[in-house]
């Protein structure tokens, strides 16, 4: 079974609403005396797991998986737009994805930008962050 980043979310293709949500693909699940444990937050003293198949509600990350999957599902998008700043510059799209993603894009744009704007829009164009910020 490939692993991954944090739980695997399962969702039903035909009503797109979340089946379940489980550790079994994860790679911070361990094997650790004798049972399944999470080893996220400290890796000296995992967590036991009861059901790998049903990921606990003290996982830091299954509120995350959970929005991002079912973003994915209803096809959010926000957009990262950067404008290097010439007087004939054009906006230029540099990420478009889901919006946990993109916020990552936003701020890694932002942080190498020297000059310039990086605005971070949400589908219809609405502005939801913006670098640098100005004071209106």
């Amino acid at each position: 079974m490939p692993r991954s980043f944090g739980p695997i979310v399962v969702i039903n293709p035909a009503t797109s609403e979340i089946e379940r949500v489980s550790c079994n693909g994860c790679i911070f699940r361990t094997w650790r005396d004798g049972a399944h444990a999470c080893s996220h937050v400290d890796r000296n003293t995992p967590r036991h797991i009861p059901d790998p198949s049903n990921t606990p509600d003290f996982c830091e990350m299954k509120a995350s998986s959970v929005r991002d999957a079912s973003d994915m599902a209803q096809g959010v998008e926000h957009y990262v737009v950067r404008w290097s700043g010439r007087k004939t510059d054009e906006p230029r799209v540099i990420y478009s994805g889901i919006p946990s993603e993109a916020e990552r894009q936003f701020k890694l744009a932002s942080r190498d930008a020297k000059r310039g704007t990086v605005a971070l829009e949400g589908r219809a164009g609405d502005l939801i962050a913006k670098w640098p910020e100005t004071a209106d």
